[in-house]
């Protein structure tokens, strides 16, 4: 059928003035969780981008993104769409973190243009040349590689409260879940050898517990108040003296039965004193435990931090 000029006119400018009314039912929208610090700086970047916060309306596109402080000073970001793609990135700043987040909701861009440190449109920025975006791109900008278990291995030593110390293995395995970190703490203690009266004891203890920590950044460094609970098995065992000699006569060819023959009387060479019992004694008991602790953990290296940990083990029975 024949067309006028006058009704293809009425149609561009009806398509015109309806896009802005579709755009508008479908406005570029995030879902964010995480950090409650870290998504007040997204959302305000967002907002410069011309980006809500909310739920997509339906048939429209939509992305979630769980924004976190990375453990490094940067911001952390996994990205999950409609489509059921997903990506995980360590950024250097809300603005960047706002720009890649931007971009998921547009098709059309080549998958650069997040990079740009400047909160400006992300479709604006994608007609610029390559090298612009290149040079523009911030180095400190990586894929995503966060480890949330954290496996702690390393010397102890302890005191207890009757003045006797102990020295030994121990080691930690937590697993981060939002800002907190839970796991579980084990160690295996054991005192020097000591003289008990007339005698000597050998003590050791072991413990499993799990933990509770809330990681602090301090410049670098994590600060991280910890609280324990579990039981524990302490071990106590007699350390006797040398066993005595059998008696024996002074003179091997003496007559036992002659009044004159005396035997010598029983020898024990032990130097620290202490007397032969010989019962074998040994004992066990089990406790619950208590334990509450600041570590300090300092990075070294990717992946590897020097920790430090004072803390206050109870054992109340």
């Amino acid at each position: 059928m024949p067309v006028s000029a006058t009704t293809v006119g009425a149609a561009v400018i009806c398509a015109l003035l309806t896009r802005p009314a579709h755009a508008d039912l479908c406005a570029a929208r995030v879902e964010l969780e995480g950090d409650i610090a870290v998504i007040g700086q997204v959302t305000a970047e967002l907002a410069r981008l011309g980006v809500e916060r909310g739920s997509p309306a339906p048939g429209c596109r939509g992305v979630f993104a769980q924004v976190e402080s990375d453990r490094d000073g940067g911001i952390a970001v996994a990205i999950r769409d409609g489509a059921k793609r997903s990506e995980g990135r360590v950024v250097s700043d809300a603005a960047v973190a706002a720009s890649w987040i931007d971009s998921w909701l547009h098709d059309e861009l080549d998958g650069r243009a997040w990079l740009l440190a400047a909160p400006v449109r992300v479709a604006e920025a994608s007609s610029l040349p390559a090298s612009i975006l290149v040079a523009a791109a911030p180095r400190d900008v990586a894929p995503r590689r966060i480890s949330r278990l954290s496996v702690t291995v390393g010397y102890e030593h302890a005191w207890t409260e009757d003045g006797a110390s102990a020295g030994g293995i121990g080691g930690t395995a937590c697993l981060g879940l939002g800002k907190a970190c839970f796991g579980v703490r084990g160690h295996y203690l054991r005192e020097a050898d000591r003289t008990v009266g007339v005698t000597a004891m050998a003590r050791g203890d072991a413990s499993v517990m799990a933990i509770a920590r809330l990681p602090l950044q301090a410049g670098r460094m994590s600060i991280a108040p910890e609280l324990g609970l579990g039981f524990g098995r302490m071990s106590t065992r007699r350390i006797d003296g040398c066993e005595p000699i059998a008696n024996q006569p002074t003179d091997p060819n003496c007559d036992p039965m002659d009044p004159t023959c005396m035997p010598e009387p029983a020898s024990c060479m032990d130097p620290n004193g202490k007397v032969h019992v010989g019962d074998n004694f040994a004992t066990a008991t089990f406790t619950p435990r208590l334990a509450a602790s600041v570590r300090i953990a300092v990075p070294l290296f990717d992946r590897v931090w020097l920790d430090g940990v004072a803390g206050i083990t109870l054992a109340p029975f």
